[in-house]
């Protein structure tokens, strides 16, 4: 059943990552970093193999963590803010098309672990992350046409390798590459004149891939550019039944598959190291 694949991924997940934490030594250096972001985002629906829908715009956005680091061992708990207006495009229920506007929130928290590995000359890093991830959506009303308050959120497992050169410098360049585990997603809307109602998506999975390349810097390559992009679907939902004050209507809500992709762009600043 899907509910016990989700269950097993989120228990793999987080058994990995217990380990990776279990063994981190307690002294360790401590740095933080800042960094501006701006993000490509891109968010279609389907049904069939028919889009319903699309989404597409930039979002600018902060991001802050903290990274405590001794010997082979890395732990980095990081929360990254995403916000703006996007454009979209899609059709009403009667199946006309539709344009308007999409204010659009995205929240990600969490952590992740890194082991480095002995292996020379290159620098190979074993990666294991949790994250949570909020994104609110407010489809605009405009033409006539009701818009809708949605909220997603879901849990994301990574398992990732990190490839560095040159070996142990901080300035180095770093590639990143991680598979995701989408966990437990849930969407819960305000259509108008109905009650709020909440849908289970289906679990799915995802990649993400980040290159991080110092900038010349005369305190020592605090600076990096980091280019970066990120991809994964969530599952069709099943129908429930529209209510008005707690009384049946004969409409049913179902979400449909969707697929979000996002290229983005982030300048970072390391403090302290």
């Amino acid at each position: 059943m899907p509910a016990s694949k989700g269950t097993g991924h989120r228990a793999a997940m987080l058994l990995t990552l217990a380990l990776l934490i279990s063994s981190l030594p307690v002294r360790a250096a401590l740095t933080w970093h800042l960094a501006a972001d701006i993000k490509a985002f891109d968010y279609r629906e389907t049904r069939e193999g028919q889009r319903l829908d699309r989404e597409q715009g930039w979002l600018p956005g902060l991001a802050v963590g903290l990274e405590w680091e001794r010997g082979s061992w890395s732990l980095i708990p990081e929360l990254a803010w995403h916000g703006g207006q996007v454009d979209y495009e899609g059709q009403t229920q009667a199946g006309q098309p539709h344009s308007t506007d999409t204010d659009t929130r995205l929240l990600r928290s969490g952590l992740l672990a890194a082991y480095r590995l002995p292996l020379a000359p290159l620098q190979w890093s074993l990666l294991a992350g949790i994250h949570h991830l909020q994104w609110q959506r407010n489809i605009q009303a405009n033409g006539g046409v009701a818009g809708i308050d949605e909220r997603y959120r879901w849990q994301e497992g990574s398992l990732g390798l990190q490839l560095a050169l040159p070996a142990a410098q901080p300035a180095s360049w770093r590639l990143q590459l991680h598979y995701l585990t989408i966990l437990s997603p849930r969407l819960t809307a305000e259509p108008a004149g109905f009650d709020p109602l909440s849908l289970q998506l289906g679990a799915s999975h995802g990649w993400r891939v980040l290159l991080s390349l110092p900038l010349p810097d005369a305190a020592g390559g605090h600076w990096s550019v980091e280019p970066y992009w990120e991809r994964w679907r969530f599952g069709q939902s099943a129908a429930r039944p529209l209510t008005r004050n707690g009384l049946a209507t004969g409409w049913l809500a179902r979400e449909p598959d969707s697929l979000s992709q996002h290229w983005g762009l982030r300048l970072r600043y390391r403090f302290g190291g």
